[in-house]
């Protein structure tokens, strides 16, 4: 077997969790670092956008990766702190934010059951949940960009 191979997630470790929004997917994966220092995966996910999912603005696109996230994740992830990576640094200030949206709203209290903390990372090195998300299947929408 060849680099990645997921590894067995270690509950005394804190949870990184990389989301991505696309227009066409959402991705999303779940890592560790352990003993090695380095980070390691324990899980992926990725499921193409709704035709209404496709239509949303950035910001509420990469909310709803992260509700994607989390959901998908949930059994590792309830109780515990972890740190979600982002290439929307809009996110950042998502618990600041004030919406008279319900949808946002809904999002915004499913969230509210989850400690974590979001942290930037440019778009230009984020590129495994980007992988994800970029991945058309064949019954994906095409965007206008041809991804």
């Amino acid at each position: 077997m060849s680099e990645p191979i997921l590894a067995m997630p270690e509950p005394d470790r804190p949870f990184i969790v990389h989301t991505d929004f696309s227009h066409v997917a959402l991705g999303a994966i779940l890592e560790q670092k352990k003993s090695d220092n380095k980070s390691h995966i324990i899980s992926c996910a990725s499921r193409n956008c709704t035709a209404a999912e496709a239509k949303l603005g950035p910001t509420d696109g990469e909310i709803l990766a992260l509700v994607f996230a989390v959901t998908k994740f949930h059994t590792y992830l309830a109780g515990t702190q972890f740190v979600v990576v982002t290439d929307h640094a809009a996110l950042v200030h998502l618990e600041n934010a004030k919406t008279r949206n319900p949808k946002l709203a809904r999002w915004a209290l499913l969230l509210s059951n989850y400690d974590y903390q979001i942290q930037y990372r440019a778009g230009r090195v984020h590129n495994n949940a980007d992988g994800l998300s970029r991945c058309r299947q064949d019954d994906a929408p095409m965007t206008t960009d041809g991804k």
